[in-house]
């Protein structure tokens, strides 16, 4: 078995929840739905989308001030310009920030 990472996925329509996935771009792939778009949100915390969530239609998920996130994503850290496992203090700001840009739908 290869590399594991802890991240936080975010499907629409759902809670988030903490992941322990394998550190392989096929499995960011299934967890998007796609191709990879890696979106810098800082302190060290990288959000994950598919770079077509919007062409594809995907239903909306977040909603930053400048654009809408369409699909599941998730979030990781980034070291040495790999993904790498969220620290307990990455963990907890996401969980702070989720709720207040979580779009549900009904």
């Amino acid at each position: 078995m290869g590399k594991q990472i802890r991240i936080m996925v975010k499907k629409v329509n759902q809670k988030h929840s903490v992941e322990t996935v394998d550190d392989c771009l096929d499995t960011y792939h299934n967890l998007v739905g796609g191709f990879i778009e890696i979106v810098r949100l800082g302190k060290g915390i990288c959000m994950v989308c598919d770079d077509e969530g919007k062409l594809k239609d995907y239903e909306p998920n977040l909603l930053f001030p400048n654009d809408i996130i369409m699909g599941d994503v998730f979030f990781c850290s980034e070291k040495d310009a790999e993904f790498a496992s969220l620290s307990d203090e990455q963990v907890a700001n996401l969980e702070e920030m989720l709720p207040q840009i979580t779009i549900w739908s009904m």
